[in-house]
């Protein structure tokens, strides 16, 4: 199977949501943060929809790898760049996916959920992966490496570090094969919370 990595375009934003939110369909932080609905699916898919038009979107920053075959997109990787910034004008803009997200009872709980991650965000300059997803069909073919990989050898060439926070174990078991290292456990979320992890600068990144 022949792949392309390439970031995201605005004609991919719907095909990329729908792949977040199958990968992240059983996610407990993701879960708790939603709350209880039969449409959950359709809630995160909005939340992607949003967290792309964010600002990643504009700045590039959305990976996708793509079969070449079939033009499928296999598996995407939301990132910021240091210093990419977030404006409340975006957030108006995006209000629709907000709302549509959370429900008008669920925003205070997204609320405590941002006032959490936020607590615990680093403050010195770096690249941040928000999420990561991979098809089904496509898992254990090493496309989240190969995203990963990608940005980090992006930052490893500016110096910079890197943060995520994790969902699971599993992923954590891949994070960790990447160089991140786990920070102290995130108080104040609404429900399981998340991992934060650090990737420092290695010491010899051409290694």
């Amino acid at each position: 199977m022949t792949t392309l990595l390439h970031p995201a375009t605005y004609a991919d934003v719907n095909d990329v949501a729908e792949v977040m939110a199958h990968a992240f369909r059983n996610d407990p932080p993701m879960s708790a943060v939603l709350g209880p609905s039969d449409d959950l699916p359709a809630r995160a898919h909005h939340l992607f929809s949003y967290f792309m038009h964010a600002g990643p979107l504009q700045h590039g920053t959305v990976d996708v790898v793509r079969d070449v075959g079939s033009g499928k997109i296999l598996g995407a990787a939301i990132w910021h760049a240091p210093h990419s910034g977030h404006s409340t004008f975006q957030d108006i803009l995006n209000a629709q996916h907000i709302v549509k997200a959370f429900g008008i009872r669920g925003i205070r709980r997204a609320l405590a959920a941002s006032r959490a991650t936020q607590r615990h965000h680093p403050t010195a300059p770096h690249w941040y992966l928000q999420a990561i997803g991979v098809t089904p069909q496509a898992r254990g073919r090493g496309i989240a490496s190969q995203l990963i990989k990608h940005r980090l050898g992006q930052a490893d060439a500016a110096g910079m570090p890197a943060y995520l926070e994790s969902s699971t174990e599993a992923t954590s078991v891949l994070y960790r094969r990447h160089g991140f290292i786990e920070l102290p456990p995130m108080r104040g979320y609404p429900g399981p919370a998340p991992r934060p992890m650090w990737r420092p600068v290695p010491e010899n990144p051409t290694a």
